[in-house]
C-alpha cells in the first residue's frame, strides 16, 4: 500500500483556503497503517480538533458512541472494511458528515464512482502536497457550514411561515367572529325594538279579542280574531328567538366556577318545558373528571338548549337523548378540553345537510324550522375559545359537542 510520508517541515499557513472556523470542526482520520494516523494528525491537528482510528470498524463505533465528527478521511486500501465501504455506511448513517477518501492512483476509476453516488465529497490521489490536503479538508468543512447553514434557514423558515399561517388564521378567524358579533348586534338591537312593539300591540289584541267574545256570537269573526292573535303570538317568539341568538355573539362571556350536575339538570329540564316532549327520555352523565366547569352559564344554556331541542325533535318515541359533560385530552401535551356533549339515536343528517348545518335560518327538519340553534351553539362554544363539532350520518344519530379548552387542565 502507498504510503503519505511526512515532510521534515510543515509548511506555514499563508494560503487564504483554511479560513474555515476551526474551533467548531473535528476531523476523523481513518487509516490502519499508524504511521500514516501520526503524519496525517501532525498535519491537520493544529488547524482542527483531530480523531484517529485504525479500522472502518472502529470509526463507526466512535460515531455511534457520538463522538462529534464533522468530516471523514480514510484511506482507500485497509483490511477487512475498504474505505468506500466506510464512508458508504457513514453517508448513510450520518449524512451530516462531510466524507474525503484517501487513494492511490490505480484506485482513481473507482473513487469517480463513489463520488458520483455521493458517498465521498472529494477523494486526494497519494502522495499529495499538505497544501492540497490542508485545501481540500477547508473546503469540505465549508461546504458543511453552507449545508448547515441552508438546513438552519429552512428549517426557521418552515417554523416561521407555520407560525405566520397560524397567526394569519388566528386573525381571519377573529375578524370573521367580530364581524359576525357587530352584525348580530345590530340584528339584536332592531328586533328588540319590533319586539317591544309586538308585547304592546299583542296586549291590545288581547282585550279586542276578549271584546270581540263578550259581543258577538259570529264563531267565524271569533274564530279569524284569535288565529290573528296567534299569529301575533308566533311572531313575537320568532323574533325573540332571534334576539335571543344575537346576544349569544355579543361581548366577552361572563366566565364563573359552575357546577356541572345542576347546571345541566337545570337545562334539560327548561329544554322538556320549552318542547313540550316527554316521549324521549333524557339520560345525564356528568361524569367523574369533570365536577366544576369556568363557563359563562347563560350562553352555555342557551347553546345546550338549541341542541336538546334539535335532538328531542329529531328523536322518535322512546329512543333516549343522552348528555354527557367529560374531559378530552387532546394531543397536544397539557391541552384539556371539556366535552359538552348531546347524543342521540334519531334520523341523522346526509353529508350536504351536515355541511350547511350552522348556518343561519338554514334547517333540515321537515316541516322547516326557523335553522338557528346550531349556529347558536357555535358561536357560543367559540365565545368560549371552543368550537362546535358535529358528527352524524343518515339513520345513525346526531352528536354535537361543545368543546371548551380547559385552561390549567382539570379544574379541581
Amino acid at each position: 500500500m502507498g504510503r503519505f510520508m511526512r515532510p521534515p517541515t510543515l509548511p506555514a499557513q499563508t494560503d487564504a483556503d483554511v479560513s474555515v472556523s476551526s474551533a467548531q470542526h473535528a476531523v476523523l482520520i481513518v487509516d490502519d497503517e499508524p504511521e500514516n494516523l501520526i503524519t496525517l494528525s501532525a498535519l491537520l491537528e493544529d488547524t482542527w480538533k483531530v480523531y484517529t482510528a485504525g479500522s472502518g470498524l472502529e470509526a463507526l463505533a466512535l460515531l455511534a458512541a457520538g463522538v462529534p465528527v464533522d468530516l471523514v478521511i480514510a484511506d482507500q486500501r485497509m483490511a477487512g472494511m475498504t474505505g468506500i465501504q466506510l464512508l458508504t455506511a457513514v453517508a448513510e448513517q450520518y449524512p451530516q458528515i462531510m466524507r474525503v477518501m484517501l487513494t492511490a492512483y490505480a484506485d482513481v476509476e473507482p473513487m469517480l464512482d463513489a463520488v458520483n453516488r455521493g458517498s465521498v465529497f472529494a477523494f486526494v490521489v497519494k502522495p499529495c502536497e499538505p497544501e492540497e490536503l490542508r485545501a481540500t479538508v477547508a473546503e469540505a468543512l465549508r461546504m458543511k457550514e453552507r449545508a448547515t447553514l441552508l438546513q438552519r434557514l429552512v428549517a426557521e423558515y418552515a417554523e416561521r411561515r407555520t407560525l405566520l399561517d397560524g397567526t394569519l388564521k388566528e386573525l381571519t378567524a377573529t375578524q370573521e367572529y367580530v364581524l359576525a358579533a357587530e352584525r348580530m348586534t345590530t340584528v339584536g338591537r332592531a328586533v328588540s325594538g319590533i319586539v317591544h312593539n309586538l308585547r304592546n300591540l299583542s296586549g291590545i289584541m288581547c282585550i279586542l279579542v276578549d271584546e270581540i267574545r263578550a259581543r258577538t256570537t259570529s264563531q267565524s269573526l271569533l274564530s279569524s280574531a284569535q288565529a290573528s292573535l296567534e299569529s301575533l303570538h308566533s311572531l313575537a317568539r320568532l323574533l325573540e328567538c332571534v334576539r335571543q341568538f344575537s346576544s349569544v355573539g355579543e361581548g366577552a362571556p361572563a366566565l364563573a366556577p359552575t357546577e356541572v350536575s345542576g347546571f345541566l339538570e337545570r337545562t334539560v329540564a327548561l329544554a322538556l318545558m320549552q318542547t313540550d316532549d316527554t316521549r324521549c327520555p333524557v339520560e345525564l352523565d356528568a361524569g367523574a373528571d369533570i365536577s366544576v366547569l369556568p363557563i359563562d352559564a347563560d350562553r352555555m344554556m342557551q347553546a345546550l338548549l338549541a341542541l336538546l331541542d334539535n335532538a328531542l325533535r329529531a328523536s322518535q318515541p322512546g329512543s333516549p337523548v343522552r348528555v354527557s359533560v367529560r374531559a378530552r385530552r387532546e394531543s397536544t401535551p397539557g391541552h384539556v378540553l371539556a366535552c359538552i356533549e348531546v347524543c342521540d339515536g334519531g334520523c341523522g343528517m346526509d353529508k350536504a345537510t351536515l355541511a350547511r348545518a350552522t348556518e343561519p335560518f338554514f334547517s333540515g327538519f321537515v316541516p322547516k324550522r326557523l335553522g338557528l340553534g346550531l349556529e347558536t351553539a357555535r358561536l357560543a362554544a367559540q365565545a368560549h375559545g371552543g368550537k362546535l363539532e358535529l358528527v352524524s350520518a343518515p339513520g345513525a344519530g346526531t352528536t354535537a359537542s361543545l368543546l371548551i379548552p380547559l385552561q390549567g387542565g382539570l379544574p379541581s
